[in-house]
């Protein structure tokens, strides 16, 4: 049986993500903690949320017997989030949450600016677009792992395959081919399975195609 593409999100959601209980309980704190570090901008946000109506019906009955109109709400956080709230767990037995965030948003920077250097890409133009994809959740979506070093990866391959799509496959080098098809490679390596509802595999393979490279795009989670 085909699986609709509501299906295949929550399949999506289930295998890279947690919920906050769930984040919680492994991280050994409360729901609040988690939400207290990240209103506090010392850990990154949740990506996902599932909103949810209960609405009770009767065959025979056009109209709800029962409708609750307030929205149960759950949020998915990506899997390597524990990693930053045990980081941050640990800075705030001996400093505030102020200065914790302070501290992960100078090293955020340090490491993005040895990563990338002066090169900017689409979701790197500045500091503080980088910075506030980071801190808002923006970059769960996307990365295989919540990391600068993932991040870094992600946008140069993403930078360089924009740079040589713009070459003809005619006249293409033989170098310049070797490092596109390691530049998608690095792409896909570095991005998360792509979702029923993105588009990030649309560059990766619109390179494939254009430039008859080597390489697989696994597309599990699109639906026709």
């Amino acid at each position: 049986m085909k699986l609709s593409k509501h299906q295949h999100m929550q399949l999506f959601l289930e295998k890279n993500y947690i919920t906050l209980p769930q984040l919680a309980k492994h991280c050994g704190v409360s729901e609040a903690e988690i939400l207290t570090l990240e209103n506090a901008q010392c850990i990154p946000g949740h990506t996902y949320a599932l909103r949810q109506i209960l609405i009770f019906s009767c065959t025979g009955i056009d109209e709800a017997l029962t409708e609750n109109t307030a929205l149960t709400t759950t949020w998915y956080y990506h899997n390597s989030t524990d990693l930053w709230v045990k980081e941050a767990l640990l800075a705030s037995k001996n400093m505030n949450l102020a200065a914790v965030a302070a501290q992960v948003k100078a090293n955020f920077a340090k490491q993005l600016r040895k990563a990338l250097g002066d090169i900017k890409t689409p979701g790197c133009q500045n500091f503080e677009q980088a910075w506030g994809y980071w801190i808002d959740g923006t970059w769960g979506k996307c990365l295989k792992e919540i990391s600068v070093d993932c991040l870094a990866r992600k946008e140069l391959a993403r930078y360089n395959i924009a740079e040589i799509m713009q070459q003809d496959p005619a006249t293409i080098s033989k170098n310049t081919k070797i490092k596109l098809t390691a530049a998608v490679k690095n792409y896909i390596a570095a991005s998360l399975d792509f979702d029923a509802y993105g588009m990030r595999y649309l560059l990766a393979e619109e390179a494939i195609k254009k430039f008859q490279l080597d390489v697989i795009l696994d597309k599990k989670y699109l639906t026709d």
